[in-house]
């Protein structure tokens, strides 16, 4: 299975920030587990008093691409548990819910996971959707340009086929992703539409998905997205170790590291950006949309990207690409998921029909030249009519609903 991932360098004074993070931690674990080990030293952190602002980089001139001066600040998920500290840090919800309420023209997304309610309902507590819902009606009722783009995986990462024992992870998961997005009055489109038509007007939910040759015969697979990212308006990102969900962002469960990075250089204002662009940022999201859409150096296609709160780009670029990518996939390979399969037996049936690549190689191969990059629909119908959540009946049953959350 292909990935999709976005990570960090970083060098100076941030970089200190973080390892003196990796050694808070080194040192709370070997006192708590082998504080007698003397082959699992405790670490001390090095000191920079003379140095002032002067820290030398790591790689110097060898380093290859575009080096960015930018502000940056470490942000956590820790407890007690993890780095023996007395209160928990959630500082990486607390940027993230920042970002979003001072976003102005639109928000990008990926990430891992999407577990998300309104604050305390189903006992999830992280305020990603309290932001989000908030946020996308501020713009509704002033009638004021934004968008959210949100990029997941297809499907959960879990060993296992749907609609069988084998499943249920994966089937768990995709519960409270899709309870989180779509099903379920506390869902975010449902709190959405309870204002407004059409919140897809406003946010959006797309997967990636590729195709390719194994043994001379037509294949596809989606790319499974494996990135904690935000960028608001070109100016502001997270990059990170962080899901959205409770296990993540509320600080006392899992562990996790992120970068807030703020550009502190800017483009020149050009004609189709209406707001100012950070050069860091802008050069992420730029690359991170032409890979998506297809839209690489070799491309002999020419989309403009600098304005994503437009509607002409969102529907003319980034929708468009997506229909047209879901459907020929679709036509050439009865792939899953799709929203064709509401329920197992639909699936099932979906699956036991001879698709275009065994009927009709020749022809597949003329279709999937329509492709265009990797972005597809996330499919929020699919196993609509199936309860997901697992029941008493599986092993999965006896897990508090905390362990998906």
């Amino acid at each position: 299975m292909p990935w999709h991932d976005v990570g960090l360098f970083v060098q100076g004074r941030i970089a200190r920030d973080i390892a003196r993070h990796f050694i808070l931690r080194w040192n709370h674990a070997k006192a708590e587990v082998c504080p007698r080990d003397s082959s699992y030293p405790y670490l001390m952190p090095k000191a920079y008093a003379d140095l002032g602002d002067n820290v030398p980089p790591v790689l110097g001139d060898n380093i290859s691409g575009t080096i960015f001066r930018a502000e940056c600040q470490v942000l956590r998920s820790l407890s007690h548990w993890s780095g023996g500290i007395s209160v928990a840090e959630c500082s990486i919800q607390e940027a993230y819910i920042g970002i979003i309420q001072e976003s102005k023209h639109f928000l990008y997304i990926e990430n891992q996971f999407f577990v998300t309610q309104p604050s305390g309902v189903n006992n999830i507590f992280n305020g990603i959707a309290d932001a989000l819902c908030k946020r996308i009606l501020k713009a509704h009722r002033n009638k004021s340009p934004f968008h959210v783009y949100v990029v997941l995986p297809l499907l959960p990462a879990f060993e296992g086929e749907l609609g069988t024992g084998t499943g249920t992870c994966i089937q768990a998961v995709s519960y409270w992703n899709y309870k989180s997005i779509c099903r379920g009055p506390t869902s975010l489109y449902e709190m959405l539409s309870r204002d407004m038509e059409d919140p897809s007007q406003y946010i959006s939910f797309c997967g990636l998905r590729t195709h390719g040759l194994l043994n001379y015969k037509l294949v596809t697979e989606l790319v499974y997205v494996h990135s904690k990212l935000l960028i608001a308006d070109d100016q502001v990102a997270i990059i990170g170790s962080a899901n959205i969900n409770d296990r993540s962002l509320l600080g006392g469960r899992d562990s996790e590291i992120a970068v807030v990075v703020r550009d502190t250089q800017f483009l020149e204002k050009e004609e189709g950006r209406p707001h100012e662009a950070g050069r860091f940022c802008y050069s992420l999201r730029n690359a991170i949309f032409r890979e998506h859409l297809g839209l690489m150096k070799s491309s002999r296609f020419h989309v403009e990207l600098r304005d994503p709160s437009s509607r002409k780009f969102f529907k003319g670029v980034w929708a468009k690409t997506a229909i047209n990518n879901t459907k020929i996939y679709e036509e050439v390979f009865h792939c899953i998921p799709s929203d064709n399969a509401h329920t197992f037996r639909e699936l099932k049936a979906l699956q036991s029909v001879p698709n275009l690549a065994s009927a009709n190689p020749e022809e597949a191969t003329k279709r999937l030249k329509e492709i265009r990059g990797y972005l597809v629909l996330f499919p929020f119908f699919f196993l609509c009519d199936e309860k997901l959540v697992p029941t008493l009946y599986t092993k999965e049953g006896f897990l508090p609903a905390y362990v998906w959350t």
